[in-house]
C-alpha cells in the first residue's frame, strides 16, 4: 500500500487549550481543598466521591484526551484513511469519490465547532482546528469535509 499523502493534526487553538487547563485546575483545586485539606464549600457540599469522580474525569481525563487527540489523514492509491484518535477510524474507497475541492469553512457557524460533526446539508466534518479543508463528494450524494493545513496538497493527492 503506497502512501501518496499523509497529514497529522492536533488541536492547536490556544483558547481551547487554556479552557481545558482552567477546568483541570479547578478540579485539582477542589480535590486538594475538599479531600486533602478537608475544606468544604457552601451549605450543601458535594460528597467526596463526587469530587473524586469529577477530578478523574475533568482533572486527569479531559487534559489527557485534549493533548492526545489527533486527526491523521492518509491517502493511498486505493483509499482515504481517517484516524481521529482515540475516537474512530474511517476508510473511504477512492472509487466512491466523484468530486474533490479545497475550501474555506466556518467551523462554528457551519458545524457547531471542531471535531467530528455533521451539519444539516448532509456533510460530515472531521476537523481539529482552523478553517481550511477539503470537501469530498461521494457517489451516494453525501459530503465529507476533512480539515487540513495542507488542503491544496490533499486535493492534488486525491486527483
Amino acid at each position: 500500500m503506497k502512501i501518496i499523502f499523509q497529514e497529522k493534526q492536533s488541536v492547536k487553538l490556544p483558547w481551547v487549550r487554556a479552557f481545558v487547563v482552567f477546568l483541570a485546575f479547578l478540579a485539582w483545586l477542589f480535590l486538594i481543598l475538599q479531600i486533602i485539606l478537608d475544606i468544604k464549600f457552601g451549605n450543601n457540599p458535594a460528597p467526596d466521591f463526587v469530587i473524586i469522580i469529577v477530578f478523574i474525569l475533568v482533572g486527569l481525563g479531559l487534559p489527557c484526551l485534549m493533548f492526545s487527540a489527533n486527526l491523521k489523514t492518509t491517502i493511498t492509491e486505493e483509499k482515504i484513511i481517517l484516524k481521529y484518535y482515540p475516537f474512530l477510524i474511517k476508510e473511504i474507497k477512492r472509487d466512491k469519490i466523484i468530486k474533490v475541492r479545497a475550501t474555506d469553512y466556518q467551523p462554528i457557524k457551519k458545524y457547531g465547532g471542531w471535531g467530528i460533526r455533521t451539519n444539516f446539508k448532509n456533510t460530515r466534518a472531521y476537523t481539529t482546528d482552523g478553517h481550511r479543508g477539503v470537501i469530498i463528494t461521494l457517489k451516494n450524494g453525501s459530503n465529507i469535509l476533512i480539515g487540513s493545513r495542507k488542503a491544496k496538497n490533499l486535493v492534488r493527492a486525491l486527483k
